[in-house]
């Protein structure tokens, strides 16, 4: 089943952290490996959110653990300032993605999906703040 609001909030925070991307490549500030599982990862999430394919939901959960991974490893390796609180939104995005996904197990009523939603919102919104963070940091 497609989910229209979570595709919405891919498009809008896709297209953000695109143009985002976009910058960083130009200025070169980002390494290409990470530009290119970002701009994936939006790919993969846009294909899940409009698709009720279950490939293109372990795909897009797949790159997004990848893209975790190695924006956790470039945080650290990198030393930037204020790592602490890329750190705590890179926590954060794994977080609002959890409770996205236990709260329909642990809530039983009728708005669920909603606060589900949301959740899953925020963790999309943690990962726009992350990657703004991260290019325009020092």
């Amino acid at each position: 089943m497609t989910n229209l609001i979570l595709f919405k909030s891919s498009c809008i925070n896709g297209t953000l952290i695109g143009s985002i991307l976009a910058y960083a490549y130009y200025y070169r500030l980002l390494p290409k490996y990470i530009i290119a599982i970002l701009l994936t990862v939006i790919a993969t999430s846009l294909l899940n959110h409009k698709t009720a394919n279950k490939l293109a939901k372990w795909c897009d959960r797949i790159f997004a653990f990848l893209s975790i991974l190695f924006l956790g490893i470039y945080i650290y390796s990198t030393k930037k300032t204020n790592c602490v609180i890329m750190f705590l939104l890179l926590f954060l995005i794994c977080v609002f993605y959890y409770l996205a996904k236990i709260i329909p197990n642990l809530i039983k009523y009728e708005n669920t999906r909603k606060l589900s939603n949301t959740c899953h919102i925020f963790s999309h919104i943690s990962a726009t703040g992350l990657i703004i963070m991260i290019v325009l940091n020092k």
